[in-house]
């Protein structure tokens, strides 16, 4: 055991002495709340590269070459790093960027007849409403309503359910979204369903039963 000096309050405090210790600086504090105190630093004062909003980073985010503090946001990022949905780098973003460029990747510069791989419009109709945000939220109604049970059979089980059309999907176009031509059936139980994956396709629609 040896007697030390915090270097933070001064106060004297009994430790156990090992001679790795004096090598690589250890057993300095008293207290987890002295070492704390040790590691705090004055923060340097920079500015917004896109809004030239005053931003405080400690030393190491203001001097370090890579990942150096630059915004004050991720919006200001974003407005800088991808003006016009592109990565202006040769190299397209690392992870980091997340959500912020999978949406800007999404705008209408490059959906539609603007993407380079627009093959003039050649998606089914239904597919194109089953994948639309408004048939998400009336299946998720139809689920919802039926406390996400199979109304036949009971089933409750994830990934294991269907919203199934009442009147056929592609014979009553005015009740694609009506929540009472819903319900909710277990897989098992909508195959046995007379329009379950039937192949009569409407003419001229493109839409299956």
């Amino acid at each position: 055991m040896k007697e030390k000096i915090c270097l933070v309050c001064g106060k004297k405090f009994i430790t156990k002495y090992y001679k790795w210790h004096e090598l690589h600086g250890r057993k300095k504090y008293c207290s987890k709340e002295c070492f704390d105190e040790s590691q705090r630093v004055e923060k340097i004062k920079l500015h917004c590269e896109n809004c030239n909003k005053e931003i405080f980073v400690i030393p190491y985010r203001a001097y370090k070459r890579k990942n150096k503090a630059r915004f004050c946001s991720r919006r200001c990022q974003i407005k800088v790093v991808l003006p016009n949905g592109y990565w202006s780098g040769k190299k397209r973003p690392k992870s980091k960027m997340g959500n912020a460029v999978k949406t800007m990747f999404k705008s209408e510069d490059v959906r539609g007849s603007a993407n380079k791989n627009w093959k003039g419009g050649i998606t089914p109709i239904s597919k194109k409403i089953r994948n639309s945000l408004k048939y998400k939220d009336w299946r998720t109604a139809v689920f919802v309503r039926d406390n996400y049970t199979c109304i036949l059979c009971g089933n409750n089980q994830s990934g294991n359910l269907n919203a199934d059309h009442i009147k056929p999907f592609a014979l009553y176009s005015r009740l694609r979204f009506k929540l009472n031509n819903g319900r909710t059936l277990c897989i098992p139980c909508h195959k046995k369903t007379s329009s379950y994956l039937n192949s009569r396709m409407i003419k001229g629609g493109g839409i299956y039963a």
